[in-house]
């Protein structure tokens, strides 16, 4: 698995439909935020939000581009015009840029991918930030695999700990810290007030805990929220295949960092609808997708675009 970090909350829209757990590998996740944030710098030296229109001299110019006028010219893509779902989607810089790079069709085709999306503890997980907070550092995809995260949620002592304020308090200090291993996480104060706790003793006495240290196991308890999500909702969630097998599709993860937690509902919506998906596999879609002025075209209004280029 090369992806690291996964999002399971605050940010997720457009390759993937969903927005709850993004899983990014430390190198890409450097490079993936240093092409996003030039291409926030390009847009905002030339076009600010509340600057963007259809006649803006840089939005007007890409209208008559061969890219725009390639990707017009598809009827799917004159009919998804009318959703404001789809406009939300691709009006998303950062899933504008995850949709050019991946096939957002075969993400959102993915059986797993849809029945995640369909999932009340996903939905949950993608819409709460308090959640997500936790959630987005911890590499879910070696919790599941290698560090055997179903059989942790499930213990009693992780459900007692779950509950106590020591416990996130001690989570909450390693995040900060970046412990990663049982020997820093020794050193913590918090550390010392719990670790003569019953059921803390009984998880540092676990084969699987001192792994998972290493792939971000407390980041899952940083919250209260966060805590009461990982021995329910996540523990459900990791039971089943659709998480595991969904983090293996390429480009979902970059789409879960992508999304935006107002835009889940759209991505849901796309994902359930093969006209969408239609535009999603073209290569003209492919083609206009690599420029930042389709966000703005979006944003500005996809209709109003389709009007100044002639069928």
């Amino acid at each position: 698995m090369s992806n690291k970090k996964w999002i399971l909350g605050a940010a997720v829209v457009v390759a993937a439909v969903i927005a709850f757990v993004a899983l990014r590998n430390p190198n890409r996740q450097s490079n993936a935020e240093g092409t996003i944030g030039a291409a926030h710098r390009y847009q905002s030296q030339q076009v600010s939000g509340s600057d963007v229109s259809l006649d803006n001299p840089q939005v007007a110019s890409f209208l008559q581009s061969d890219a725009f006028r390639k990707l017009a010219a598809n009827p799917a893509f004159r009919a998804a015009a009318k959703s404001d779902a789809f406009a939300r989607v691709i009006g998303s810089e950062e899933l504008r840029m995850a949709s050019a790079k991946y096939n957002m069709a075969k993400i959102l085709e993915d059986a797993h991918v849809q029945e995640l999306l369909k999932n009340e503890a996903f939905m949950k997980a993608m819409t709460d930030a308090r959640i997500g907070e936790g959630l987005k550092q911890a590499d879910l995809a070696h919790l599941l695999d290698a560090a055997h995260l179903p059989d942790l949620l499930k213990l009693d002592a992780v459900r007692q700990l779950a509950l106590k304020g020591d416990f996130v308090r001690l989570a909450g200090d390693a995040a900060r810290a970046g412990v990663s291993n049982a020997a820093d996480l020794a050193k913590l104060d918090s550390y010392k007030t719990l670790k003569d706790d019953a059921a803390y003793k009984t998880l540092e006495g676990n084969k699987y805990y001192t792994e998972a240290l290493q792939y971000g196991f407390l980041d899952l308890f940083r919250t209260p929220e966060g805590a009461a999500f990982a021995v329910e909702g996540l523990r459900q969630l990791s039971e089943s295949a659709h998480l595991a097998e969904a983090l293996k599709v390429e480009g979902f993860s970059a789409v879960m960092d992508g999304l935006k937690t107002e835009n889940y509902s759209a991505v849901s919506e796309l994902a359930r609808t093969p006209e969408m998906l239609t535009v999603f596999s073209d290569a003209a879609y492919f083609e206009a997708a690599k420029n930042p002025e389709l966000s703005l075209v979006a944003n500005a209004g996809l209709e109003g675009a389709l009007a100044k280029v002639p069928e």
